[in-house]
C-alpha cells in the first residue's frame, strides 16, 4: 500500500504538533515549579558580579566536601571559645525570656577539666599577636584528625589584634566567663525557641539596615518572623522592595547579608527539625516551604551571602602564610594549613562573584564615614546576639555574625595581594585574624554550603512525596491492613515476613519495568524528534547532505565557470 505525499506531510505535521504540545505542557509545569531556580544559569543574583543559582550550585558541589572535612575532622575548627552565659544584653527588651527546652542547652567543657594551658589564667600570661610557649604543652585526648592521637593545645590559643577595625564584638577569650564549646556536639537545629522574644530580636537586627535618618516603616516582624511557620505578608515585601530601590549599594549589601544569614538559619532549623510525636530529628519540608521556598528573594539573598563569603575566602589567597594554626605541633599545623589552602585554591579557580571594590568607592572622606557607619551597625547586630534567650541559638548566632563580620573585615580592611596597586593600598592593613574569627569564618561558610545542599535534599524529598503511589504497592498496603485486621496476632510475624518478601519481589519487578519504560520513552522521543531531524538533514541550510552534494558539484565544475 502506497502512502500519498499529502498523507505523509499530514503525518509529519501531526508529530510536530504532538511534540509542541508536550513541550508547552513541560514549559507550563516548569513555570509553576518553585524549585526551577536550582539549575538557573541566566538570572543574575542582584548585587553580585554575574553569580547565578546554577553557577553557585556548581561551585558548592566542589567546596562542600572540603568544608565538611575541615569542620568535622579538625580540632582547630571544631572548638570555639566564647562568653555564652555571662554576657548581659546591652539593649532594653520588653521581656527576659529564656528557653527551657533541653534542645536549647549547650554542652560545654568545664574549664576545670581542661589542661592548664587552655585556662583563662594561662591565656592571660600570653602576650603579642603570635605568643611563644616557654614550656612543653600538655596534650589532651579526643582528636578527630587522622594520624593524630592527641589535640595540640596551641590549636586553641587566641591571637590578639586591634579592635578598631572589627565588624563585630568578639568575646575576649582571656575573660574568665568564656567557655569551650565543641561545635560537633552542639549542631545547629530546631529548639522550639521563638515567639515574640525572638521576633523582637530579629526586628531590631533588620532595623540596623536602615540609616539613622530613616523611620522603620517596614514591619520587619510581619515580614520575616510572624509565627513559626506562618507565611510573610506580601504587602510588606512590596514595601521593602520599594524601599530597597532607594537604598545605597552599601545598604542593600548589609540587608542581603542579614537576610542570607537568616535564610540559612531557617533552612538548618527546618532540616534538623524535631518531630514531637516521634521524638526523631529530621527534615520538615512544610517548614522549609513556608519559611524559605515560598519567598524567592530570601533564596536570592542566601546565594548572595554565599557569593560574599566565597570572595572573602578567595581573598585569603596570599595571606595564608601570615596565619598560624597550631604552632607547637608541626603535624597538626601542616594538616590544617593544607586543608585551608586546598579550600582557598579551589575557590580561587572560579570567577569572583562579588566585587567589594564598588562599595565605599566615592570621595575618600565620605566613604570612610560610610564604612565606619556600616561597621558600627554590624557591631550592633553582633551585640544583639547576647540577647537571644536560647543557648544553642545564641551560640550559632554569635558564631555566624562573627563569621560574616570576619568576611567583611577581610573584604574592606585587607589588601588584595594579587593587585600591587588598588584602592586598598593606602588604607588597608596586613591580615590579622583571631583564632575565633578564623573558626567562625570557616564554620559560617560551611553553614551556608550545607544550606544549599539541604535545598537540593528538600527538592528530592518533595519529588519523593509527590510521586503517585504505584497501584501494586497500594494494593499491598490495603491487603496488609485488611489481613491484619481479621487474622489473629499469633500469625502476624509470619504475615510480616510474607509482606516483606512481596515488597522485595515488587521492587525487583518494578525496577525491571522501569528499564523497559525508559527504553520505550527513548524510542518514542526519537520518533517525535524525527520531523526536526528530517527538516535538518534534507531541507535546512545547514543540511550535511545538501552541503555534501553542493560541494561535490562544485568540485566537478571547471574553476573558470565559477569566476
Amino acid at each position: 500500500m502506497k502512502l500519498r505525499r499529502g498523507s505523509l506531510l499530514s503525518f509529519l505535521c501531526l508529530l510536530v504538533n504532538v511534540q509542541d504540545a508536550f513541550s508547552k505542557k513541560q514549559s507550563i509545569m516548569e513555570a509553576n515549579d518553585p524549585w526551577k531556580f536550582e539549575e538557573d544559569t541566566k538570572h543574575v543574583i542582584p548585587d553580585t558580579s554575574g553569580a547565578t543559582f546554577g553557577s553557585i550550585k556548581d561551585v558548592n558541589e566542589l567546596l562542600s566536601p572540603l568544608l565538611k572535612d575541615l569542620t568535622e575532622k579538625s580540632d582547630y575548627m571544631r572548638f570555639y571559645r566564647l562568653n555564652l552565659f555571662n554576657k548581659e544584653c546591652k539593649y532594653k527588651m520588653d521581656d527576659n525570656v529564656f528557653c527551657g527546652s533541653n534542645a536549647c542547652n549547650v554542652l560545654v567543657t568545664d574549664e576545670n577539666n581542661v589542661p592548664e594551658i587552655w585556662s583563662s589564667k594561662a591565656l592571660g600570661k600570653l602576650e603579642g599577636f603570635m605568643p611563644e610557649l616557654s614550656r612543653q604543652i600538655v596534650e589532651s585526648d579526643q582528636s578527630v584528625m587522622e594520624n593524630v592521637e592527641k589535640i595540640s593545645q596551641s590549636c586553641l590559643l587566641e591571637r590578639l589584634d586591634d579592635q578598631d577595625r572589627q565588624y563585630c564584638y568578639v568575646d575576649n577569650e582571656l575573660d574568665s566567663g568564656c567557655v569551650y564549646v565543641s561545635l560537633l556536639d552542639n549542631p545547629e537545629r530546631f529548639t522550639g525557641y521563638g515567639a515574640p522574644h525572638a521576633t523582637r530580636i530579629w526586628e531590631m537586627i533588620y532595623n540596623e539596615c536602615l540609616p539613622d535618618t530613616f523611620e522603620p516603616t517596614v514591619d520587619f516582624p510581619t515580614l520575616f518572623t510572624q509565627g513559626s511557620l506562618a507565611p510573610s505578608s506580601i504587602s510588606q515585601e512590596q514595601v521593602l522592595k520599594e524601599r530597597m530601590e532607594l537604598w545605597t549599594h552599601e545598604q542593600r549589601v548589609f540587608y542581603r547579608v542579614l537576610s542570607g544569614m537568616h535564610t540559612s538559619i531557617s533552612t538548618h532549623l527546618c532540616y534538623n527539625y524535631l518531630n514531637q510525636s516521634t521524638g526523631v530529628w529530621g527534615p520538615n519540608i512544610n517548614c522549609f516551604k513556608e519559611k524559605v521556598l515560598s519567598h524567592p528573594e530570601r533564596i536570592e539573598n542566601l546565594y548572595f551571602a554565599y557569593s560574599l563569603l566565597l570572595r572573602a575566602m578567595d581573598k585569603l589567597n596570599g595571606h595564608l602564610d601570615a596565619l598560624t594554626f597550631c604552632h607547637d605541633s608541626a603535624l597538626q599545623d601542616t594538616e590544617v594549613r593544607h586543608k585551608v589552602r586546598d579550600l582557598v585554591d579551589t575557590v580561587n579557580q572560579y570567577p569572583r562573584y562579588f566585587d567589594e571594590s564598588v562599595l565605599f568607592s566615592g570621595e575618600p572622606e565620605l566613604s570612610s564615614a560610610m564604612k565606619k557607619e556600616f561597621r558600627e551597625h554590624f557591631r550592633t547586630v553582633s551585640a544583639l546576639m547576647d540577647c537571644v534567650g536560647c543557648e544553642r541559638c545564641r551560640l550559632w548566632g554569635k558564631i555566624q555574625t562573627n563569621g560574616f563580620g570576619t568576611a567583611l573585615k577581610i573584604l574592606f580592611e585587607v589588601s588584595d595581594v594579587e593587585n600591587e596597586i588598588d584602592q586598598f593600598e593606602s588604607t588597608s592593613f596586613p591580615l590579622q585574624l583571631r583564632r575565633s574569627e578564623i573558626v567562625a569564618l570557616v564554620n559560617t561558610f560551611d553553614r551556608l554550603s550545607r544550606s544549599i545542599d539541604y535545598i537540593q535534599k528538600f527538592h528530592e524529598l518533595h519529588i519523593e512525596q509527590h510521586q503517585p503511589e504505584p497501584l501494586f504497592r497500594k494494593f499491598l498496603n490495603n491487603m496488609k491492613r485488611f489481613v491484619y485486621q481479621y487474622v489473629p496476632e499469633v500469625f502476624h510475624p509470619f504475615l510480616k515476613k510474607t509482606y516483606n518478601v512481596a515488597r522485595i519481589v515488587y521492587h525487583d519487578v518494578w525496577m525491571e519495568l522501569e528499564v523497559v519504560l525508559e527504553g520505550f520513552r527513548y524510542v518514542l522521543s526519537s520518533y517525535l524528534q524525527m520531523p526536526k531531524m528530517i527538516n535538518f538533514y534534507f531541507f535546512s541550510s545547514q543540511s550535511p547532505l545538501l552541503n555534501y552534494i553542493s560541494e561535490s558539484i562544485r568540485q566537478r565544475i571547471p574553476s573558470g565557470w565559477l569566476s
